[in-house]
Order: structure tokens, then sequence, then C-alpha cells
């Protein structure tokens, strides 16, 4: 079936075709969500160009891994998302992306009204921000993704007070980590990060390159909220916390290659890559030339 979903060209207000492409097998068109839309299906690929929607969106990713380039802040910037991965935008930010491989997902879309009412407190409303993250890896945003998904497959057999449940779990926890909301609630005037706030983020992705590495736990080591840390770190890196971890972990893969004894596709897993290519075209890009090259000059 068609998507019910809207998207908007951003510059002009109308209705954008860029949801064609997309397949959508399951959907909660008929269930009387109110202010909410979930629909899972694929797609083979997806081309929006300066394009918005009226809703937080979130596309959590399934099945398997794809390639793409998205625009951020003028650049245009290289990404692989893996499943589980979710990519969250907020109601009317525009968003450019390339995506050329088949992508297979649940989206999300929860309109500014809904996910504010169903928010168990007050809320500075005029003042909150969001911020639009792509490939985050967030257990708990999954798994709530998943139980409105499983409720959808149920045809809405919990009720409206388990969809409204839902709601309320879901709306504290994103806006908890996902915006401004902490910062302007406490009474905690944050400085800008420092020069320190690196050297302690960099000894703890030294201390733990060989795991997985989650942005919360960036955040928290300089005790900054996750909005506070995402907005200001590229600020005073000229990189995103994911770009910095990768750059690290490429800089310490060309320590090991050097070790004759160690291969090339143990160093990838050893780092997180999902598979040698994606290492070595990581490495080429970062250093203009591929991974082979030091191992053939031992």
């Amino acid at each position: 079936m068609r998507t019910a979903l809207v998207y908007i060209e951003h510059d002009t207000g109308n209705i954008s075709d860029c949801g064609e492409p997309l397949e959508i097998e399951v959907s909660s068109r008929d269930l009387p969500w109110e202010g909410v839309l979930l629909e899972k299906g694929w797609s083979p690929y997806f081309i929006p160009k300066n394009i918005a929607t009226p809703y937080f969106y979130f596309a959590l990713a399934l099945e398997s891994n794809f390639h793409w380039t998205a625009e951020q802040r003028g650049e245009t910037v290289d990404l692989k998302t893996n499943p589980g991965e979710i990519w969250m935008n907020p109601p009317d930010v525009p968003f450019t992306h390339v995506i050329n491989e088949p992508c297979y997902f649940i989206i999300l879309a929860i309109n500014k009204e809904a996910l504010f009412k169903h928010y168990d407190g007050a809320l500075p409303e005029d003042r909150l921000r969001f911020l639009k993250n792509y490939n985050v890896n967030d257990q708990n945003l999954e798994y709530y993704i998943r139980l409105f998904y499983n409720e959808v497959c149920l045809q809405g057999k919990n009720g409206i007070q388990y969809f409204q449940s839902l709601m309320r779990l879901f709306s504290l926890y994103y806006i908890k980590n996902y915006s401004n909301h902490n910062d302007l609630v406490s009474s905690k005037i944050m400085s800008r990060i420092t020069s320190a706030d690196i050297e302690k983020i960099t000894r703890h992705v030294n201390a733990h390159i060989e795991t997985t590495i989650a942005i919360e736990a960036l955040a928290d080591i300089c005790n900054y909220s996750k909005y506070y840390f995402l907005k200001e770190f590229k600020k005073f890196t000229g990189l995103t916390p994911y770009q910095y971890v990768l750059k690290i972990k490429l800089e310490r893969a060309k320590e090991w290659l050097r070790d004759k004894d160690v291969q090339i596709v143990d160093i990838a897993y050893r780092l997180g890559f999902s598979d040698q290519s994606h290492f070595s075209n990581a490495f080429k890009k970062h250093f203009g030339y591929p991974p082979g090259i030091i191992k053939s000059s031992e």
C-alpha cells in the first residue's frame, strides 16, 4: 500500500512526492491514534531534497545495513546505518538524503500536539529545542517503537488506554533525552565544552576502543545533557561525536597495521566495523590510501 505519511517541500510548502518509493506493509492508519502514525515497509531508494514533515519523525532501520549520504549544516556526510539504529527528525526541520540501496524500516510519526499532550508534567513548550540525529543506537527508544508496532500488528487489541500509556512513556523518554528540557529546568549554569572535556572523552574512547561507545556515555563524562553535548561538540572540534570516535579508531588501526601478525579483517572486527570492506573504505577516506599499503610495506 502507499504511505500515509506527508512530505513537504520546505521552500514552497507544497506536498512532495518523495514518499512514492515507500512500500508499506503494516500501518496504524485505521486505529484511533490521534496525531500518531506508524508504518512498516521498505523502499528501493529514498532521495528527499530539502524536505520536511509536520511531525516528529523516527525511522528505525530493519533487516540489513545500507549506505547513504545526508546533508548536515551545508556539508554532505557519508553514513552507514545498521538494523536497530534510528534516524530522528523534528517537525518542520528540512532534510536532504541520497539512499540508492533498498532500506527496510518502521517509521513512527508523532505530531507536536500529541507528543506534548502525553508528557506527564509541565513543559516550557515555546523554548524546547530538538536536534536532528542520525544512526542513534538507543535500545530503550527502539523498544518503545517496537511496542507501538506490536500493538499495530494486534490491531489495537489492548485498547486506547494502552496506547496512551505507551505515549506517556515515549514522550517522557524522548523529551528528557533528546531535547534541551533538562537544561531549561536545571539551575545549573553550563559552560561550553572545553579542552579538558575533549581530553576526558579521548581517554575514554581509547580505553574502550573495542566496545560500542554510546553518545550518552560521552555526554555523561562531561556532565552535560545529550542535547547540549551534541550541539556544542561539533562547534569545538569541527566533528560530530561519531566522526571523532571514528577518527580515533582509525588512528589506532594504523598502529595495529604495523604488526605483521595482525590481519586487516581482525582489526576491522575489533574496532566494530561490519566487515573488512567497510573498514577499508573508511580508512582510505581518512588517510587517503588503503590499509593494505601499510601491510605491503612491512
